[in-house]
């Protein structure tokens, strides 16, 4: 609610941009503060956790300079994304299928018949 209130402000003062900082950096420093398990020899991603919070931190602040309206469409097209994904997701699982339930855990089965 705090993105929708400084978005619909024509500039956000100074402070809000820092005030939306404080979470990523509190979630950081608890995921340092978290116990490191080893991790085998192989690929690791260098800077976790600070640079995905940091790239969360500048796509909060980029959102904070978004019209109204292109916060709509963001949101709108994200659900939409969102529920294409789901039900891809439902549809081809092949952990469902091997249950038996062929992708609808719920309703045990009903993707089968319109394969």
């Amino acid at each position: 609610s705090a993105l929708v209130c400084v978005v619909t402000v024509e500039r956000a003062p100074w402070y809000v941009p820092a005030l939306l900082a404080v979470p990523p950096v509190v979630c950081t420093a608890a995921l340092y503060a978290l116990k490191q398990y080893s991790v085998p020899d192989g690929f690791r991603c260098p800077l976790v956790p600070a640079l995905p919070a940091l790239g969360l931190a500048v796509n909060l602040y980029l959102a904070t300079q978004m019209s109204v309206w292109a916060l709509v469409r963001l949101v709108v097209w994200t659900l939409l994304g969102l529920v294409i994904y789901v039900a891809y997701g439902m549809w081809h699982s092949q952990l469902a299928v091997k249950a038996g339930t062929n992708g609808y855990p719920c309703c045990g089965g009903g993707a089968a018949r319109w394969r």
